[in-house]
């Protein structure tokens, strides 16, 4: 198949897997695979949401749908964890998430409890501010 995609009379003619596996073979570093997948399983969630971080694990190893690189569920269950912002993780390991053998249930109710830690935080940091700003001394009392 010639990269020019426009003119080539086979395209049409191609069902969806070889048309990715040309796509894959004139486009893609030979060892695509191997480096999506080591990228999912490097993520860490670090400051971002839990979601957002899962979310973006789950993309890349969508990337890997019909490959054998791809990860099933348990697999990619473990990534995440492995990947997990570690304070998170000893809250669920407290709130007894292990109990979840579903990844789907488990992915839910982690997210249910990140929103409820961060807005816990964001309440703190307010509090704090409220709490800084009411008893700084101005700067021109300092001075005198």
């Amino acid at each position: 198949m010639s990269t020019n995609m426009v003119h080539d009379t086979a395209l049409p003619l191609m069902d969806w897997e070889t048309y990715k596996n040309q796509m894959c073979t004139l486009f893609l570093p030979t060892d695509w695979e191997y480096t999506a997948r080591m990228a999912v399983l490097r993520l860490k969630q670090g400051s971002c949401p839990f979601m957002d971080f899962a979310l973006d694990a789950m993309g890349c190893n969508n990337l890997l749908a019909s490959t054998t690189s791809f990860m099933n569920d348990d697999f990619l269950h473990d990534a995440i964890k492995a990947g997990m912002d570690p304070e998170l993780v000893i809250k669920c390991h407290r709130e007894n998430m292990n109990t979840f053998t579903d990844f789907r249930p488990w992915l839910d109710e982690v997210k249910r409890l990140d929103k409820r830690r961060r807005q816990r935080f964001d309440e703190i940091a307010k509090e704090f501010a409220h709490f800084n700003v009411r008893t700084t001394v101005p700067r021109r009392v300092l001075s005198r």
